[in-house]
């Protein structure tokens, strides 16, 4: 009797640990999903930011501007992989699967390569890649998993900008949707980590990358605050472009000016920068309307890739 009365009781609580779970994710995320459906997010900051004009990325010093195609190829070998499947569901063109394709292709990834993604969750990125392009070794970092070996990956739990690995220890470090999102100067401690950590002749992509015509801070949290002095505060509470939950809420937005002066200073001799216009299928991506990538704001179009490379 007592048994039966303990299996009981284990029962109710684990029902009740399960309602707290799922109350608690529906707090988080049922608001994001409501104003997607209603075509009501990002409204602020369409109308606040106007993506630069690709011609005037030629102003940028030192800076060259090019292009890089996705062919369904390339987009079809990575949505086979297991780990990411779960983007079969969207029309092909999704954004993700573009940033991962895009950032594949410019790092030349190949069986030698020492990848790792930077803010890069829970590796999905990483087991796809290994898989098709037989990488020596992958390392993820992001501050939601704690340090492990699952998979084939290497978790590295510190954040980006004082990363627990060697000098020129990485031929590859590639980071999708997240430079945006790194508060106060982490983006800055990142660059300069990207410099100390890219072997000679290695490559870090960053995609998207966004610029617009004014320097801006944005939030969707009922508090903002303010970073850098010089920067626009945009509090949108209509944006999922800025993300939701514990480390999310927040994305920068730089101008040319901004982009030069906080983040390519730190590029030094010996290293160059391009930006790369991307193309899905010889067409300007990611498209945006009623059935595709409906939830990004207009500053995604075009899609733009920072590729960083270190000479040999």
């Amino acid at each position: 009797m007592t048994t039966a009365l303990q299996r009981v009781r284990s029962r109710l609580r684990t029902v009740k640990q399960r309602s707290r779970e799922q109350a608690r994710w529906l707090r988080t995320n049922s608001l994001p999903y409501l104003l997607t459906y209603s075509r009501l997010n990002n409204f602020v900051i369409n109308f606040r930011l106007t993506p630069v004009d690709r011609q005037e990325l030629r102003r940028l010093p030192n800076v060259v501007v090019g292009q890089i195609d996705i062919t369904a190829q390339d987009y079809s070998r990575l949505l086979a992989q297991p780990s990411l499947t779960q983007f079969a569901r969207f029309p092909a063109g999704y954004t993700k699967m573009l940033e991962y394709a895009a950032s594949a292709k410019l790092l030349g990834l190949n069986a030698d390569s020492i990848l790792l993604d930077a803010a890069g969750g829970n590796g999905e990125y990483l087991r796809a890649v290994g898989s098709v392009f037989g990488c020596r070794q992958l390392f993820c970092n992001d501050l939601l998993q704690p340090p492990k070996v699952e998979d084939g990956v290497h978790y590295v739990g510190q954040g980006v900008e004082l990363l627990d690995l060697a000098d020129a220890s990485l031929t590859a470090i590639a980071c999708h949707h997240s430079l945006e999102h790194f508060r106060a100067n982490a983006d800055r401690g990142f660059f300069k980590e990207i410099v100390r950590l890219l072997a000679p002749g290695g490559k870090a992509c960053i995609v998207p990358f966004f610029l617009a015509e004014q320097y801006a801070e944005i939030w969707n949290t009922s508090r903002s605050l303010k970073f850098d002095p010089d920067a626009l505060t945009i509090h949108d509470p209509f944006a999922t472009f800025t993300g939701w939950g514990d480390f999310e809420g927040f994305a920068r937005i730089y101008s040319l000016e901004k982009f030069r002066e906080r983040l390519l200073t730190l590029i030094p001799a010996g290293y160059s920068v391009s930006l790369h216009e991307v193309s899905f299928c010889g067409k300007p991506c990611p498209q945006i309307d009623l059935l595709t990538n409906y939830h990004q704001p207009r500053i995604n179009r075009n899609m733009l890739a920072l590729l960083i490379e270190r000479a040999k």
